[in-house]
């Protein structure tokens, strides 16, 4: 409306309000627009304009042209985003940008114009209110995602406008990068190294995080990128609102994640700051997609790598995990194939390896599982979090030869007491048969006398109640024959 005061001064208000105070006036997810534009003091246009209080309005965009806009009064002229704030202590979601509609007659925002992201995204669902002015679904919850400033929800076809940055980078000094009267990202820069030359920061809100995603996630994401620099360090503060915390269960659990070579990692000692909205984090070196996730559903265990090594009748089993979030434990199972069928696959937990809890580095693990028969064998990782939460790995294959000679190992220890190890390989089906001598060439005792299949066996032999002194065992299998003499020390 227009306010008329005599003839001398005329002021015009996008929302205007006379009294003194509203008690129950909720004015949340407006757009906020004078366009009047009248170009001679003392004409006067604004978005707001208030003899007093309002009790809750928030989330709003404010946005006027001329050089006679005024953004909103408030006892006062407030020229900015921030001064408004200050005499009201509202409005610290809302947003003061040019809102990209299609024309003044068409008050859609054009989805092909990068400033309808000033509206994207920037809205708080609220429960009551389930469709836009069209009729379209409109998120009531924020963990359905942000809602859209204005009636209409829609979905930009651009990518957001390049934020404004404070100044060129320099070593040791901070960096501020804002959009539409609001701080996106902050950056302290370190003192060694050569800083970028600039540094592109775009905001998604209303957007979830690019994929791979699994626990909770914010419904926005930073894409930064640097020109230049090598060597810099520096730390970085994101500014978010509650709008888009998404599956975040509270903001007291707010962490950041950031997007190196396509895989999210947590980083546990990021600080937030629920009063100023806003997640820091230390010591980085370089440059990403960055995106808030939580302390008790992160997202997970980050496994790099996970590969087999045969050695002999040996599988070496070696991983590494990109970064751990309350990692308690890897429990290792192991399937051998029986028969044809690969698909009915009954696991066995085999070892379990300790964990390293909480790591923002990559952590290297191995398992040597010995001395298999000969088969292929399959092996997975359970990945078990300290609050009993488990994922597995994929799935890795080992096969591990059929011998191709007849062979009799040494013992294993020997000397020994009062147990030792026998271990023989058959390259074919033989009759088997195994037995130990004393020195004066009498039967002591026999460990095997049965057809094998071929393949790597081994015999776990007890002499405790043999006297100390020196032994032969014997093998046959079909023409083959071979002797070792064994040693009992007590």
């Amino acid at each position: 409306g227009t306010i008329d005061y005599g003839t001398d001064t005329s002021y015009s208000a996008a929302l205007y309000n006379d009294q003194s105070t509203y008690s129950t006036l909720d004015i949340r997810n407006n757009v906020f627009v004078n366009s009047i534009n009248k170009t001679t003091s003392p004409n006067i246009s604004y978005s707001i304009y208030t003899r007093g209080s309002i009790n809750t309005i928030n989330n709003n965009n404010y946005y006027g042209s001329g050089p006679q806009y005024i953004l909103g009064y408030r006892s006062s002229n407030r020229t900015t985003l921030a001064d408004w704030r200050s005499a009201t202590g509202q409005d610290g979601s809302s947003v003061s940008g040019d809102p990209g509609f299609i024309s003044q007659n068409n008050l859609k925002p054009d989805v092909n114009n990068s400033n309808c992201w000033t509206l994207n995204g920037k809205g708080i669902p609220i429960s009551s209110i389930n469709s836009d002015y069209d009729d379209n679904p409109r998120s009531t919850s924020v963990s359905d995602g942000a809602t859209d400033i204005g009636a209409y929800e829609f979905t930009p076809n651009v990518s957001p406008p390049t934020s404004n940055a404070s100044g060129v980078p320099v070593p040791n000094t901070t960096t501020t990068y804002t959009y539409a009267g609001n701080t996106l990202v902050s950056i302290d820069w370190g003192e060694t190294g050569t800083v970028p030359n600039e540094v592109d920061v775009k905001y998604y809100p209303g957007t979830n995080p690019p994929p791979p995603l699994t626990g909770n996630y914010s419904n926005a994401y930073w894409d930064i990128n640097g020109t230049g620099g090598t060597g810099f360090t520096y730390d970085i503060t994101l500014h978010y609102t509650p709008a888009v915390i998404g599956t975040i269960g509270s903001e007291n659990d707010i962490i950041i994640a950031k997007r190196d070579g396509g895989v999210w990692t947590p980083y546990s000692n990021a600080v937030v700051n629920t009063s100023n909205k806003t997640v820091t984090l230390t010591g980085l070196t370089s440059f990403s997609q960055f995106a808030l996730t939580d302390v008790n559903s992160p997202l997970p265990i980050q496994l790099s790598a996970f590969y087999v090594e045969v050695k002999g009748r040996d599988v070496i089993l070696n991983w590494e995990t990109k970064t751990e979030i309350m990692s308690n434990h890897f429990e290792i199972e192991r399937y051998k194939v029986k028969g044809k069928d690969e698909q009915k696959k009954e696991w066995e937990k085999i070892a379990s390896i300790n964990a390293h809890g909480n790591s923002n580095s990559p952590k290297n693990y191995s398992f040597n599982d010995k001395k298999l028969g000969s088969g292929k064998y399959f092996y997975r990782l359970k990945m078990i979090d300290t609050d009993g939460s488990f994922t597995y790995s994929n799935e890795v294959e080992a096969e591990i030869s059929l011998p191709t000679e007849f062979t009799l190992m040494q013992n294993y220890p020997n000397p020994f007491n009062p147990s030792t190890v026998i271990s023989y390989q058959l390259p074919a089906a033989s009759h088997v048969t195994l037995k130990v001598y004393d020195v004066l060439g009498r039967e002591v005792v026999s460990l095997v006398n049965e057809q094998k299949d071929a393949g790597a066996y081994e015999i776990n032999y007890d002499a405790s109640k043999l006297s100390s002194g020196i032994y032969i065992y014997k093998l046959n299998a079909g023409n083959y024959s071979a002797i070792k003499k064994m040693m009992i020390v007590k």
